[in-house]
């Protein structure tokens, strides 16, 4: 498609319509939580929204057979997912605001003003709109930098979670210690029986 938005604005179909619905009745509770100040509860719907992007193009079956087969509806999903990507971006700015300005750089916009919108009409980015070059969004992060974000950004419930599994292992290793004490001292028995019948037999046959 030459990396351009396609021509997705004049297509209908329930199936997309119906997708619009679903992210705007996310979209009404990410606004509600973000102005009570609930932001986790806010990004949880963002993860939420963005699920949905991927369902709409798992729903549509989007691959080269579709645009062979069904051209309009193909340009009309991708058209759509990509303008999906532009919510994003802006939902993800109040947390992410490095995340939200690549997305805007790929999605081929610069200086963008962010706008969370009351309701997601989906048209957007234009037909004939160029892309932005791809790039990767996230790096991978190493074990022991991911450790550390845990122990200092893991929250009450983390940190609870934690203990819980540390008790849980202390109590494993007390039993783990006991059982060892148990066998020992059986066995210390075994061998005191044992000597004090040498004992007994020894003086039997000195008489």
């Amino acid at each position: 498609m030459n990396a351009i938005v396609p021509e997705h604005c004049t297509f209908a179909d329930p199936i997309l319509e119906q997708h619009k619905k679903d992210v705007n009745r996310l979209l009404q509770v990410y606004n509600t939580s973000l102005k009570a100040i609930k932001l986790r509860a806010a990004l949880v719907i963002v993860l939420r929204i963005s699920a949905l992007g991927n369902k709409l193009l798992q729903d549509n079956k989007l691959s080269n057979k579709l645009l062979t087969e069904d051209p309009d509806r193909c340009h009309a999903v991708v058209g759509l997912a990509l303008d999906h990507l532009h919510l994003l971006a802006n939902l993800l700015s109040p947390y992410m605001p490095g995340t939200a300005k690549s997305i805007f750089r790929q999605l081929g916009l610069q200086d963008v003003t962010i706008c969370i919108p009351d309701t997601w009409t989906g048209d957007n980015l234009k037909p004939g709109h160029i892309i932005g070059a791809p790039e990767l969004l996230f790096s991978v992060i190493p074990l022991a930098r991911a450790e550390g974000w845990r122990e200092a950004f893991g929250g009450e419930q983390f940190h609870s979670q934690k203990t819980l599994e540390a008790e849980k292992a202390g109590a494993k290793k007390a039993a783990k210690e006991k059982e060892k004490e148990k066998k020992r001292l059986k066995k210390t028995c075994q061998t005191s029986s044992v000597a004090g019948l040498d004992s007994e037999r020894s003086q039997d046959s000195s008489k």
